[in-house]
């Protein structure tokens, strides 16, 4: 190749070369016509002269098929530089070709090529904003470097450029070494990475921009880089902020804004407060003038800068958000001194309301409620006078409240106004009693009223028949305090003492002994107290030299009323209670009663008398085997009986049947045993010994002594593993070297007999494997029966149907076929194209005008996403990188919708006139965008953290997040009609929103809560009154009677309840 280094873009010549294939390959297929590459040409001359790619022929006697050798083209993000007099970006015409046997159809825009297309060649050059270190390169010795690194000054020539891995640029000195970092070469100022690759259609780790056509220094320009347009200033770095470039005035993130550092402003503010259009030119909006972007209001001041905070305009008091500058409209701003104190700006042009209602909602109830705006515009706290009557308002949010007892003791009825109830006199209230004072409020607390000690909780209600907070006793009919009585509070009882409170512990009241329990003061009935005496059921009198039951339970308490434990002789019955509790079931003192008692003898079920079992024999309790020994009572542990080795429980001596147990005599869990463990038969007990048995769906063996056997054993002179953490028998499944069940194994055991598969082929999940005569699995390059095969060194599998090292390997016996040189071939595990070398392309590609992704392992890239599911979406069959708006399929019957420029749209879009949802993964390592379907969700709610100003930490919100129903079928957003998803009904309004609150739906009230759900058989208590929606219909009640609860109200034309 002769290369002159003042070269301006490499032309590529069409050359014709034949090819000739003597096997069919199956299961692949290949392009057979005539393909050329389009001439790659300049407006500027070339002294640049390159030889063609040539195909390398092979030899076949099947028939000449005729095919041409395609232009391939290393590919990254797209870039394209331009002078200031003149914005554009450069791109090729999409050209068609064949994939496989089939003719792509997908739309292409193919891009300028450039290194970022492998991280190892150039790091960092995804990345949007530019590294802030400068690559550098250093060597020890010039003898053994084979990069250069010198000063950018230095004019460079005498050497040439060269291709090197992944088509990437690369300059060679005329010392034969690699430049490396910011470089002179023929007079351009260039840059190359540490690897040598040279920076292309990118921003470098020196932060500075190289074109895409020869990687020289860009000054002075526009260029589009990753769909953003930046400005290179005279050294070749992004200008930030504002500037005037051409008489244009435009502006530059400067990383106040979100999005790439130096990016062009669009479609947004700049941090001057100003706007800027779509083209990145700043919009006059005139001065003291407001307008409208979108949804959103502004106001231009009198520099015609927008304004922000609140302000005063024609006479108005307004707010406009300090971060964004929208004004703010029907909606609460927080004082900029005290967050607790609000702000409300109303009405069509968002000035702020004073001195009148407002039904607004509240986050905290979660419903509209009723505030009034004072004359300075923020809600009323506390009692308030309003047109003549006496109202109440939350000391905290200022909602209105409606029948509730204000702080200072006034009631408000269920229309919010104040009630006079006299002075000086008892009240009751739905079935409650309180007592007005003087001032006509409500008392609370400790009162003295007609010489009666009565107590008023904090809602005002008089306690009676029951404590008051600081635990005294009120009688049930006067409230008047109680001494030295015996009461009764629903089904608990207490003893009121000589100071009005409950008696705690051990009582003689009237002679006889009571106990009161230590903590609540409740009366101990039917139970042991914690002095462990038994008081009766239903005096709570103490109980001695008794049977006693408590539950299911009996016990026997003596002389001093305390259960008995051990073996005692009652009535002329031996009879046992339990002194130490094994179970939870038991408890010290129970009688044991059809069962084994400690001492190792039986108690009748009926009596509990001692039962003679006799000796030296079996016998059957409750499902259970024991045995009775010479002495008569049961063994325990391990045992031999008629020469058969049996175990009963160390502790209840069941006998053990079908468990496994361990040297400690406890029973295990068949999994990451260690410790020593023998298995006992389900049917006999008889320890197993010398045999495979069968356990909840695995295979064991016991060997002599009865152990389980673990890892690898010959057995009737059969090779078997048994898994070294539980004993389980291999079967169908790998053993790795350290002798663990892994996929990597190295030894695979047959999936019927266990046997160690050896010498031959074998196949496991659709895979083949090959074991040699000792049982070690294959890998790497092997020949078997005389035809080369390869088997992947990790998994030891097979290559079949797939492409290896510039090879096929067929479906039927993995014989290896050369693959054809500058063409596709389509098989089963993927798409793929080689070059002219039989090497794999990678990364992005331009193949007969289009582009294409390939992976690493050569497999382009279908029906995905590049960059994690993001970027460029490759058509699914074709794999020819899509720019055409529309749904695009990905995995399995999932759908993204990508615009005209390929990129992929996300979140609620609305898609000729109807609203589709995109939902964006939280994983950064799969596809992201997947339309949403048969799915309720609040786009606000779902993207909470998704823009920089989506939360305002000034403004309140008094609307709840819109919630959206997205159709099962189509996925698109419902409207009008009702919808039951997942039990609940919803409306969805002409907008797709669903309903909330109070609304009107073909002439019938119903009600929906912050979300949307239909409100049915519940009452709604807010500035409305008290409200009843139909438990079937959910429609309000009007006009009648009914009784819900057991309670019965009545309802006038308003739906307002009155309980009669």
């Amino acid at each position: 190749m002769k290369v002159n280094s003042n070269f301006f873009r490499l032309t590529s010549k069409k050359r014709l070369v034949s090819l000739s294939c003597a096997t069919a390959l199956a299961s692949f297929a290949l392009i057979a016509r005539p393909v050329f590459a389009e001439e790659l040409t300049t407006d500027k001359p070339t002294n640049l002269d390159t030889t063609t790619v040539t195909t390398a022929t092979v030899e076949t006697t099947a028939d000449l098929v005729e095919t041409h050798s395609s232009s391939t083209v290393g590919l990254s993000e797209t870039s394209t530089a331009s002078t200031t007099e003149n914005v554009s970006s450069n791109s090729t015409e999409t050209a068609s070709s064949l994939l496989a046997t089939s003719e792509a159809t997908s739309d292409s825009a193919s891009q300028a090529g450039s290194q970022s297309q492998a991280a190892s060649e150039s790091p960092n050059t995804t990345s949007t904003t530019a590294s802030t270190s400068t690559a550098t390169s250093t060597a020890t010795s010039e003898a053994n470097s084979t990069t250069a690194n010198t000063s950018s000054e230095t004019n460079i020539t005498g050497g040439e450029y060269y291709l090197g891995d992944y088509g990437l640029w690369h300059y060679r000195d005329a010392n034969g070494k690699d430049l490396v970092g910011p470089q002179t070469v023929d007079g351009i100022k260039v840059y190359f990475y540490k690897t040598g690759a040279q920076a292309r259609g990118e921003f470098a780790e020196d932060r500075k921009y190289y074109d895409n056509e020869k990687g020289a220094l860009v000054t002075n320009s526009y260029v589009t880089y990753k769909d953003d347009t930046y400005y290179i200033d005279e050294n070749g770095y992004a200008l930030k902020g504002p500037h005037v470039i051409n008489g244009v005035h435009v502006y530059f993130n400067d990383n106040w804004q979100p999005g790439s550092t130096g990016a062009m402003l669009k479609n947004a503010f700049g941090r001057d407060n100003r706007y800027y259009n779509e083209k990145g030119e700043q919009v006059d909006f005139g001065t003291n003038n407001y307008f409208q972007i979108g949804e959103d209001w502004y106001y231009a001041g009198s520099d015609g800068a927008i304004v922000k905070g609140p302000q005063i305009i024609d006479g108005k008091q307004v707010y406009f958000e300090k971060e964004s500058g929208k004004q703010v409209r029907n909606h609460f701003v927080k004082d900029a001194t005290n967050p607790k104190k609000l702000y409300y700006y109303g009405d069509d042009n968002g000035a702020l309301v004073t001195n009148q209602y407002l039904v607004a909602y509240n986050k905290k109830t979660q419903r509209k409620e009723r505030y009034y705006l004072n004359a300075e515009g923020t809600p009323s706290l506390g009692e308030q006078t309003i047109e003549g009557k006496q109202v109440y308002f939350d000391p905290q949010d200022g909602r209105q409240l409606f029948d509730v007892f204000s702080s200072t003791g006034h009631y408000y009825d269920q229309d919010g106004i104040l009630k006079d109830f006299g002075t000086n006199h008892y009240v009751n209230i739905k079935g409650n009693w309180y007592y007005v004072g003087r001032d006509g409020a409500f008392v609370k607390g400790r009162k003295v009223i007609n010489g009666a000690q009565v107590y008023f909780g904090k809602d005002g209600k008089q306690v009676k028949g029951d404590f008051d907070d600081d635990n005294n006793f009120h009688d049930i009919n006067d409230g008047d305090l109680l001494t030295n009585r015996l009461v009764t509070v629903g089904d608990k009882s207490y003893y009121i003492g000589t100071y009005n409170k409950a008696i705690k512990g051990a009582t003689v009241i009237d002679g006889t002994e009571y106990y009161f329990d230590d903590t609540t003061g409740v009366q101990v009935k039917g139970h042991f107290a914690s002095n462990d005496k038994y008081y009766d059921a239903r005096s709570g009198a103490p109980v001695t030299n008794s049977y006693v039951q408590v539950g299911q339970d009996w016990y026997y308490v003596d002389k001093e009323g305390k259960a008995l434990t051990g073996e005692h002789t009652i009535n002329g019955d031996r009879v046992y209670f339990i002194d130490h509790p094994v179970s939870f079931e038991d408890h010290r003192g129970k009688q044991v009663k059809g069962d084994f008692a400690e001492n190792g003898r039986y108690y009748d079920q009926h009596t509990g008398a001692l039962t003679d079992l006799g000796t030296n024999r079996y016998v059957q309790v409750n499902d259970d085997w024991y045995y009775i020994g010479s002495t008569g009572t049961i063994l325990k542990g391990q045992q031999t009986i008629d020469g058969v080795d049996v175990y009963f429980d160390k502790t209840t001596g069941k006998q053990v049947k079908g468990l496994f147990i361990n040297e400690y005599g406890g029973t295990e869990i068949p999994n990451n045993w260690l410790s020593t463990v023998k298995f006992y038969d389900k049917d006999t007990g008889a320890l197993l010994k010398q045999q495979y048995f069968y356990f909840n769906g695995n295979w064991y063996y016991a060997d002599a002594d009865g152990i389980i056997l673990k890892g690898a054993h010959t057995i009737d002179g059969v090779e078997v593993y048994f898994d070294k953490s539980n004993g389980k028998q291999v079967k169908g499944q790998f053993v790795t070297e350290s002798g663990y069940v892994g996929d990597k194994g190295i030894h695979y055991y047959d999936k019927d007999t266990g046997a160690l598969i050896k010498g031959g082929y074998f196949t496991d999940g659709g895979h083949w494997y090959y074991a040699d005569e000792q049982g070690n699995l294959l890998s790497g390059e092997q020949t078997i029966n005389g035809i080369n095969v390869y088997f992947y060194p990790n998994t030891h599998r097979q290559a079949r149907g797939t492409i290896v090292n510039g090879y096929y390997y067929d479906k039927e016996i993995g014989a290896p076929h050369a693959v054809p040189r500058n063409q596709f071939i389509d098989i089963d595990d993927g798409l793929y194209y080689f070059d002219s070398e039989g090497k794999p392309l990678t990364g992005k590609q331009i193949i007969d005008g289009k582009e294409y992704y390939f992976r690493e392992n050569g497999s382009a890239r279908r029906g995905d996403f590049d960059y994690f599911g993001t970027g460029t979406y490759y058509d699914k069959k074709t794999g020819v990188a899509v720019y055409k708006a529309g749904l695009v399929e990905v995995g399995n019957g999932q759908w993204c919708y990508i615009d005209d420029k390929g990129k992929q749209l996300l979140y609620l879009q609305n898609i000729d006139g109807k609203l589709y949802y995109f939902e964006k993964f939280k994983s950064i390592f799969s596809a992201s965008g997947f339309l949403v379907k048969d799915r309720l969700l609040s786009p606000e709610t779902e993207e909470y953290n998704r823009h920089w100003t989506t939360n305002s930490t000034e403004v309140v919100k008094s609307e709840p997040y819109a919630y959206y129903y997205f159709d099962a079928d189509t996925g698109a957003a419902v409207t009008n009609q009702f919808i039951n998803w997942r039990g609940n009904t919803y409306y969805f309004g002409a907008d797709s929103k669903a309903l909330v609150f109070d609304q009107i739906i073909d002439g019938k009230n119903y009600y929906f809560d912050e979300q949307g759900k239909q409100v049915k058989g519940e009452f709604i208590f807010d500035y409305n009154g008290k409200r009843y929606f139909d438990e079937n219909t959910g429609e309000l009640l009007t006009n009648t009677i009914r009784t819900i609860n057991g309670k019965t109200y009545s309802f006038d034309k308003n739906g307002r309840s009155t309980e009669i």
